[in-house]
């Protein structure tokens, strides 16, 4: 059966009881500002269509949200199961956890996709299974009974029991954050500041479409609907220093970015630029106002502003763009040459490639931003970073790889969606990251860049092919 977008499906939020690691009800642990509960509210439904069940739905009061409690004390996430699907009556129900953040709702399309007679669960499948959400029916009463005979408060032995419909883990399963313990609560702000970053990246527009005639010569009229368009806006980087007695301050670039990550783009421009040579040289860096970035240096270090300064702004095509000279263009290339021995096994290219595309709902909603990643020779991810400019992309992955310290980032790969051009050789030069990966065609420039400097430059990367136009001796079956 098909996903019913005009009558989605009846969601039901487990809230449990009360958390001995928190101290009261997890359900209404704030993070943010907001309840658990209400986060997969949010993320997941319209208020209007979800209930909160389970023993701690009745320390939610006060939310405007339908609440029933599960009748069978201390029976865990199955009490509530059984407590939803009696309550719903016939057919099939989302049900979801109160304590991970980053649940997304296209996934209940992929779920309800699978729904199929005679079925009576439908969850997500790894290692193990993942119901973060699921799908049950409610034929599953008999089982779930069973269950709460049998002592068995696992929904994955359930899902088991069920002969559930499993269905491959969605690839960006592994950006939500599940709540276990006070200490989680970091990373689960982070999750959300991120899906505001993807949020903040997109506008819906109207437009008019117009259909392909089905007979030559006729025409269709327009057919109006909503699309998303990335946001492009201006990103003013101001560098603040204090060189002697007193404190100056100067713009260094106005740049069109994607909003999002905007302080990590501005650490990793100037670091990118080498407008300061290492992170050590940075003490803060701050949104002081929107669309306007603080880059404060330690005190006693100088900007190199004047060799590498731009006098324009620059635009999200071209990341050398505003250049004042030929001078300004050079001052900013580290030179030194790559001695990293790290190398790379061509085998895991593919599955970098795959996900880094993975990551990139931006493009997905408008099809009009690049991306970059930063990854591990091994194939770990270090991070993933969208944005309308090439070159803002891989800055906003420099700048986050400073701030974990993985600033110089030995025995990485850096992966870009586009072309390599110089600008793209010569941010990882300045991060000394050894091996450039592009999916598009490289330059000229770029390959006498990367071949002088030592870089290894891999393009025309899709799939688990690519062509090698340098440093060929750190792909690891080349000889």
């Amino acid at each position: 059966m098909a996903p019913n977008r005009a009558a989605p499906l009846p969601l039901y939020v487990l809230v449990g009881g009360r958390s001995e690691r928190f101290g009261r009800p997890k359900a209404i642990e704030p993070v943010e500002g907001k309840p658990l509960a209400l986060r997969v509210v949010d993320a997941l439904a319209d208020a209007g269509r979800a209930t909160l069940v389970g023993a701690g739905a009745a320390a939610l009061d006060g939310l405007g949200l339908r609440r029933i409690l599960d009748g069978v004390p201390a029976s865990g996430p199955i009490g509530g199961l059984r407590a939803a699907l009696i309550d719903v009556g016939a057919g099939w129900i989302v049900l979801a956890p109160c304590d991970v953040v980053g649940l997304r709702a296209p996934w209940l399309e992929v779920l309800a996709t699978a729904r199929v007679p005679g079925a009576r669960a439908v969850a997500f499948r790894g290692e193990r299974w993942e119901p973060l959400p699921s799908l049950w029916h409610t034929d599953a009463l008999g089982a779930v009974d069973q269950a709460l005979a049998d002592g068995t408060g696992a929904l994955h032995r359930l899902l088991a029991a069920c002969d559930a419909v499993a269905l491959p883990l969605p690839l960006d399963w592994d950006t939500a954050v599940r709540v276990t313990t006070p200490a989680d609560l970091p990373a689960a702000t982070a999750c959300l500041a991120r899906l505001a970053a993807e949020a903040a990246a997109l506008q819906q527009v109207a437009v008019g479409r117009q259909p392909v005639p089905s007979t030559p010569g006729q025409r269709a009229p327009l057919e109006h609907a909503t699309d998303s368009v990335a946001v492009e806006a201006p990103l003013e980087v101001h560098v603040v220093w204090r060189g002697g007695r007193l404190e100056e301050s100067a713009p260094l670039t106005v740049t069109m970015r994607t909003p999002g990550d905007d302080a990590d783009l501005a650490r990793g421009l100037v670091l990118g630029e080498r407008v300061v040579l290492g992170p050590a040289d940075i003490e803060s860096v701050q949104v002081v106002a929107d669309g306007v970035v603080s880059v404060r240096l330690v005190d006693g270090v100088v900007p190199r502003m004047a060799a590498t300064a731009r006098v324009l702004p620059a635009s999200g095509a071209c990341g050398v763009c505003g250049k004042a000279s030929r001078q300004a263009v050079e001052a900013s290339v580290d030179l030194r040459r790559l001695e990293d021995a790290v190398r790379l096994d061509p085998a895991r290219v593919g599955g970098m490639l795959a996900q880094m595309r993975a990551h990139q709902r931006a493009f997905d909603a408008t099809g009009g931003v690049h991306a970059a990643a930063l990854f591990g020779a091994d194939g770990n991810l270090i991070a993933v970073r969208e944005d309308i400019g090439r070159h803002n992309a891989i800055d906003k992955v420099v700048g986050c790889a400073a701030r974990q310290g993985r600033f110089p980032a030995h025995g990485c790969v850096l992966l870009t969606s586009g072309r390599a051009g110089f600008e793209i050789v010569q941010k990882a030069l300045a991060a000394r990251i050894p091996i450039v990966v592009a999916v598009g065609a490289p330059s000229s420039l770029a390959v006498e860049l990367a071949t002088t400097a030592g870089l290894t430059l891999l393009a025309f990367a899709r799939g688990g092919g690519f062509s090698v136009y340098a440093g060929s001796e750190r792909i690891a079956d080349v000889t």
